[in-house]
């Protein structure tokens, strides 16, 4: 995609009433851009913006129309929800405030947390019996438990194949998955930084304990190095700085809203995942 800048300085009367430059982006006249609608135009442009460090006047064939950070305040975390994360029967939503000002941090997320009777839980049995065929015992079961970067549905259960012999197999499916929104200085970011089948091999990818979705705008203090297409985030030093901010500002909330025991359950389950960095920020609150 390209696009014309042009920006005059001069020395002369205006009626211009704040100083500053105006800067107007002109679509070249054979644009993808071109096959939207109005609607459809401004829509990409606040996608592609979020969250803008100035207010951007939308200028189409019908009028225009001014956006500004006030649409990032008034996002929810609905658009990256699936379905999953609307049943919430055995699991415990708690929303986070990712606003965080030292961090350069600007956002809101939300946590599922396994719970019973109001107690955070490793694991949930919901099913649990032995039944006996042809003088065999099978075990039939159902739990749910934290998978990676969601929470997984597992059980077991028993067929009979063509042959007439019995099997036990085990599946699992997920829900409440964990996703993701990032902006730099109001800019879309392109990518995961959960890891899945497309980024298997990639080290910028958060470890989390529990299923954990956001919506974050990035600023000056966790600034992050991008490749030449802006489509990656590099690790180096800042990739590990953001990471432990983002740790350090969910651990303050988890720490000011759950209730001493519940909190100190969680941290035993955080301890008794993979997540050894978020383990080693949650032992300091």
């Amino acid at each position: 995609m390209r696009a014309f800048s042009r920006c005059r300085l001069c020395y002369c009367e205006t009626d211009k009433e704040e100083p500053g430059t105006d800067t107007s982006l002109m679509l070249r006249p054979v644009h993808p851009c071109n096959r939207m609608s109005g609607d459809e135009f401004i829509e990409c442009i606040r996608t592609i913006v979020p969250n803008p460090p100035v207010q951007i006047d939308i200028e189409t064939d019908k009028g225009y129309e001014i956006h500004s950070s006030d649409y990032f305040d008034e996002l929810d975390l609905e658009l990256l929800f699936d379905d999953s994360w609307r049943n919430e029967k055995n699991i415990f939503r708690f929303d986070v405030d990712l606003t965080h000002e030292e961090y350069g941090f600007k956002g809101k997320g939300c946590i599922g947390i396994l719970s019973k009777k109001d107690t955070p839980v490793d694991k949930i049995e919901i099913l649990s019996k032995d039944i006996v065929i042809d003088g065999e015992v099978y075990n039939l079961s159902s739990n749910i438990k934290y998978g990676k970067n969601c929470i997984r549905d597992n059980s077991t259960h028993i067929s009979i194949d063509e042959n007439g012999n019995i099997e036990s197999d085990t599946a699992y499916s997920e829900r409440f998955t964990s996703k993701s929104s990032i902006s730099i200085h109001g800019i879309e970011l392109p990518c995961k930084v959960f890891s899945d089948y497309t980024n298997w091999q990639s080290k910028t990818v958060l470890k989390m304990p529990f299923p954990f979705t956001f919506r974050l705008d990035i600023g000056q203090n966790s600034d992050l190095n991008l490749n030449s297409a802006r489509s990656q985030i590099i690790y180096d030093e800042k990739w590990l700085r953001f990471e432990k901010n983002l740790y350090h500002t969910l651990c303050e909330q988890l720490a000011a809203n759950l209730k001493p025991s519940n909190w100190k359950r969680l941290k035993k389950i955080i301890r008794d995942s993979d997540a050894d960095v978020f383990f080693e920020i949650a032992q300091k609150y």
